[in-house]
């Protein structure tokens, strides 16, 4: 299990209700800013232009999980 801890570095998959800018489904890079328990993150996620943006209560997914 991945334990989570501020400044990791992660995948983000913004969902299609996300406003965050989306290229061709590929993960964006994200820093975890907070973490809330083992499994809710808070973080700065990185557009492919260099944009970051904040995103709160961010399930964080484990090997075998299925995504939402």
């Amino acid at each position: 299990m991945l334990a989570p801890t501020v400044g990791r570095v992660v995948c983000y998959r913004p969902s299609d209700q996300d406003p965050t800018p989306k290229v061709r489904g590929e993960p964006l890079a994200a820093i975890v800013a907070r973490v809330l328990s083992d499994r809710l993150v808070n973080l700065t996620v990185c557009s492919p232009d260099g944009t970051t943006y904040g995103r709160h209560d961010v399930t964080l997914l484990q090997d075998g999980d299925k995504p939402p």
